[in-house]
């Protein structure tokens, strides 16, 4: 009996998934972003200013044109509205977003802390806000 096998390509982002290795301008493919997603999510480093109860100042896991995921020290309640600041390019893309879902892990990067993993989604994003953020992830994508 002879076995088949399909052909398949690797691409660097199946890589990254396979040894839990984020490349920037990858899109995210874990089982938790592929649950929510509406759009497609890009691991890119983008630095986030947090206006919630005190300033938070971070960088995005992944974003996509429906919102961002970040981790953060400072616990955000389920349904807070903050404000946001992401700095896409010279001039940040300012909104507001929601917070959509946190859950509470011990940090990969400093030994003993616990962070918050947060989904915000944007909300109050203007027609030019998410067009110059739709043009500056499709420019990561090529």
């Amino acid at each position: 009996m002879a076995l088949f096998l399909k052909p398949f390509v690797i691409q660097l982002y199946h890589i990254a998934f396979l040894i839990d290795k984020r490349i920037p301008g990858s899109y995210d493919t874990t089982m938790e972003a592929r649950e929510r997603r509406r759009g497609k999510r890009y691991v890119y480093p983008y630095t986030v200013l947090i206006q919630g109860a005190r300033p938070v100042s971070t960088y995005t896991e992944n974003i996509s044109e429906g919102g961002i995921r970040v981790v953060i020290r400072d616990i955000l309640e389920t349904g807070a509205v903050v404000g946001l600041q992401i700095f896409i390019a010279e001039q940040p893309l300012v909104c507001e977003g929601r917070v959509v879902w946190r859950r509470e892990k011990t940090s990969t990067v400093l030994e003993s802390t616990v962070v918050q993993d947060t989904g915000i989604e944007f909300v109050h994003l203007g027609r030019n806000e998410r067009a110059r953020l739709a043009a500056c992830l499709r420019e990561r994508r090529e």
